[in-house]
């Protein structure tokens, strides 16, 4: 169902890559991590994403690189990025492709 997400992917636990949602920030943007230990960014597969009429996958991408120590990501899911009717829907490939260093 499109409401269901992986929890696990190739052996690693899913983690979501949380972020703003409407304004209100989530604050912990290392999920499944211990209260004051987040969880280190090569022991999961995170889970970059957007929702219908939420922040655009680009920005929240970008996000992303700038807060996790992205050299230390082995598996990366990724989830909605908008629709292929929407106006300016992001290119995750091309978003792959730029941030590979």
């Amino acid at each position: 169902m499109i409401s269901q997400h992986l929890d696990t992917f190739a052996g690693l636990p899913v983690a979501d890559y949380q972020h703003e949602h409407d304004g209100d920030p989530v604050g912990d943007h290392y999920p499944n991590a211990t209260e004051g230990d987040p969880a280190e960014p090569g022991k999961v597969a995170w889970r970059v994403g957007t929702w219908f009429d939420g922040r655009d996958f680009t920005e929240v991408f970008a996000a992303f690189l700038d807060e996790v120590d992205t050299a230390e990501v082995t598996h990366l899911v990724l989830g909605y990025w908008g629709a292929d009717y929407d106006a300016g829907a992001a290119d995750p490939v091309k978003l792959l492709v730029e941030a590979a260093d």
